[in-house]
């Protein structure tokens, strides 16, 4: 199976505590379906939160459960979203003046073809508060 995937962000500048949406697309260009049976969303900062052990962030969950649509069709894509929230934390980078940091969001998605598939990343420059 040919899978492919990648990641967009509704926002790619947001401010620290900002809910945004990542969306997901997995590609199929094979010439059968597929099922995807795990999605591992991902979110790390790089840079000087990646190492004062104070990053926080929440990671929503994509919708896989009873009554979703798993199964890419041949040559076809599916799309999954959820949400994420980068957090200022109160010590760290942040506390001595940090204006930004730039987080990395992904995904890794598992397919019932024995497949696992690390998205394409994308970045959001998070700010902090104003």
């Amino acid at each position: 199976m040919a899978i492919t995937a990648s990641v967009a962000l509704s926002n790619s500048t947001p401010k620290a505590g900002q809910k945004f949406t990542c969306t997901l697309t997995v590609n199929n260009s094979a010439g059968a379906a597929v099922n995807v049976i795990g999605i591992d969303p991902l979110l790390y900062p790089t840079g000087a939160l990646a190492t004062d052990g104070q990053s926080a962030s929440a990671i929503g969950v994509p919708f896989t459960g009873p009554g979703s649509t798993l199964a890419i069709p041949a040559s076809g894509a599916l799309t999954f979203t959820w949400d994420l929230i980068v957090f200022v934390p109160q010590g760290g980078y942040w506390a001595q003046g940090g204006a930004s940091e730039v987080w990395v969001a992904g995904a890794i998605v598992s397919t019932s073809d024995g497949g696992a598939t690390t998205a394409t990343t994308a970045n959001a420059t998070v700010g902090n508060f104003p």
